[in-house]
């Protein structure tokens, strides 16, 4: 009797040493919250809060070092970067992905649609598949968009492609469908006008304790850093430099009126403009529509 008591505790131990552990690791799997935008202020400011808020890793932007590798390597000497560090191909910007995903902090990412929309749904579907992936669309109107990237993009490069609202709209139906679950969608003119509550929903949705000190942080904290996005020089690329010295969201505006886009001088570059800002207009209010009708669930 002693020995089959004896036997049946080796058995309940070696069950609970084995059980246990996998239960625990799957409940204590690494949080990965992926935040996909146009290159916008609003973006950089978003990620400027989440690197001084401490309770994430931030990654800024992997897969467009890759994009850029690929499509535009003549921008790399542009920007005073040097191509060995960063990610050659969607593969690296993956593995290093999967590297911050090893540690046990939740992992915040700032991604840009035009990245994201070429690796996310095939290198890195896994990762959006994760049960503890949470997936936000950052929206900022397409006028304070395409005059952002204007002014501070000198080179113009593929502004079809990169501030391209439809091909942003198709990525969020497109992880909709793959994940079984509609990415939350986050105006940044919600930001401007309560930041408070839209920022507190934002953190209930990603699962992690809201503070109101989120909402303002220190100019040109330690915490962010030229290097540590792109190892950009801020002059060049002032969306930086407004990231930088910003405190909190105050220093964003809402953009509602119409716009001629005047500020550009050739008019075959401020014809492009003009078209895709009005293509751009039918899917910010399709995301406006969405953003609705999350917060009224």
């Amino acid at each position: 009797m002693y020995h089959h008591n004896f036997a049946q505790k080796i058995i309940l131990i070696f069950v609970f040493m084995n059980i246990i552990p996998v239960y625990t690791a799957a409940r204590t799997e690494t949080e990965f919250i992926i935040m996909i935008s146009v290159p916008t202020i609003p973006s950089m400011v978003f990620l400027r809060m989440m690197q001084a808020s401490e309770v994430c890793h931030t990654i800024a932007e992997p897969g467009a070092d890759a994009y850029f590798a690929a499509h535009g390597p003549q921008l790399c000497s542009c920007w005073d970067y040097e191509p060995s560090n960063m990610p050659k191909n969607y593969e690296e910007a993956v593995k290093c992905i999967e590297q911050f995903l090893s540690q046990s902090q939740p992992v915040f990412m700032k991604e840009v649609g035009f990245a994201a929309q070429e690796y996310l749904l095939q290198q890195g579907k896994h990762l959006l598949c994760r049960p503890q992936t949470r997936c936000i669309f950052l929206i900022c109107h397409p006028l304070q968009a395409l005059l952002t990237y204007h002014n501070f993009e000198p080179h113009e490069f593929d502004v079809e492609s990169i501030m391209n609202y439809q091909n942003l709209y198709h990525l969020y139906n497109k992880i909709s469908e793959v994940t079984g679950n509609a990415p939350r969608v986050i105006m940044t003119d919600d930001i401007i006008k309560d930041a408070h509550n839209t920022i507190e929903m934002f953190f209930e949705y990603i699962n992690i304790p809201f503070s109101s000190k989120f909402l303002s942080w220190n100019q040109q904290d330690s915490s962010i850093s030229a290097q540590h996005l792109w190892d950009i020089n801020t002059q060049k690329h002032g969306w930086f430099d407004v990231a930088f010295s910003s405190n909190d969201f105050s220093s964003l505006t809402v953009d509602e009126q119409e716009s001629t886009f005047s500020e550009i001088h050739d008019k075959n570059l401020r014809e492009k403009y003009q078209n895709l800002y009005q293509e751009n207009m039918k899917y910010y209010r399709l995301f406006q529509e969405n953003a609705r009708m999350q917060v009224e669930k």
